[in-house]
């Protein structure tokens, strides 16, 4: 059962989870802000699109596509991401499994790892918070 059932209640949280990475996890953020990455994510169930900017400070999710081409570009499904972010699933297991597949450097996609292994408390706190998840 997935988690995630309107892109409204994704985005809340996203929206959430990138404030509190603002806050706890200053590292992680800056060092895509420092190497002025673009980050896109697609997601399927419900369907949309993620994209951080590392270019234009502060790192906040965008939820449109931009024009620009992508450091690095992730498609996954919804339910996939959320199991990351909790650090149910270990991010180089989704990949192996090709339940997450990304287009870029390796180079690139491991400074998002380091995003992704630091988010797991800050994204247990959105979690823990939320009123409308169902798991």
């Amino acid at each position: 059962m997935t988690y995630y059932h309107t892109d409204v209640h994704f985005r809340q949280n996203l929206t959430n989870f990138f404030d509190l990475m603002q806050v706890n996890h200053t590292t992680a953020v800056q060092e895509i802000l420092d190497k002025r990455l673009l980050v896109i994510i697609e997601h399927t169930s419900p369907s949309g699109v993620i994209a951080l900017d590392g270019r234009h400070p502060p790192l906040t999710p965008s939820f449109i596509k931009p024009q620009e081409r992508a450091d690095l570009y992730i498609k996954t499904s919804t339910q996939t991401l959320h199991h990351v972010l909790l650090g149910d699933e270990k991010l180089t297991k989704a990949i192996g499994s090709k339940k997450l597949v990304f287009k870029g450097s390796l180079r690139t996609a491991m400074a998002l790892a380091d995003l992704f292994y630091a988010s797991q408390t800050s994204y247990q706190a959105i979690i823990n918070q939320d009123r409308f998840g169902k798991v």
